[in-house]
């Protein structure tokens, strides 16, 4: 008896330390930063975003789904998808990510015409900001400075 009473402390001792470190302040900070950086918004979709998804050429549709107006009929959050959040930054991007339907996955749309070994690029920011505007965005939130064909013939 005494020897699972000691053993169940034991187990009681070890959950404490493992909470204790997994909610430490470095950890959080860790988790935080690690959101802030490969973090996606996800916006589950109504009705009408899957009407517009299924009519519209796919350029098109990712065109108005990143409209102010659109957005402002779905629900917001944060999700970490590993491989949209494994794409590279352009300030000319070739496709977007959004959700088409309510199962909060994400979709891949190409804005133009993509061949087959091209990257995916996606833009990590608003592209149409001035140059300077778009290095300065980069590089406090992503610590990286744009090598684009955008940014490389502004140079």
């Amino acid at each position: 008896m005494e020897k699972k009473a000691g053993e169940e402390e034991d187990r009681r001792k070890r959950r404490e330390q493992v909470v204790a470190a997994v909610t430490s302040q470095e950890v959080f900070r860790m988790l935080h930063g690690v959101l802030q950086l490969n973090a996606s918004r996800v916006q589950p979709v109504s009705d009408v975003h899957a009407l517009l998804c299924r009519t519209l050429p796919p350029a098109r549709a990712a065109e108005v789904l990143a409209a102010d107006w659109a957005r402002q009929l779905a629900a917001g959050g944060t999700a970490l998808f590993c491989v949209a959040n494994s794409a590279n930054h352009s300030c000319v991007p070739n496709c977007r990510f959004a959700s088409t339907d309510n199962s909060h996955c994400l979709s891949v749309l190409a804005t133009r015409a993509v061949a087959p070994g091209d990257e995916l690029l996606v833009s990590y920011i608003d592209e149409n900001q001035p140059y300077e505007a778009r290095q300065q965005q980069l590089l406090d939130k992503y610590c990286f400075h744009c090598t684009c064909p955008k940014c490389t013939a502004h140079q």
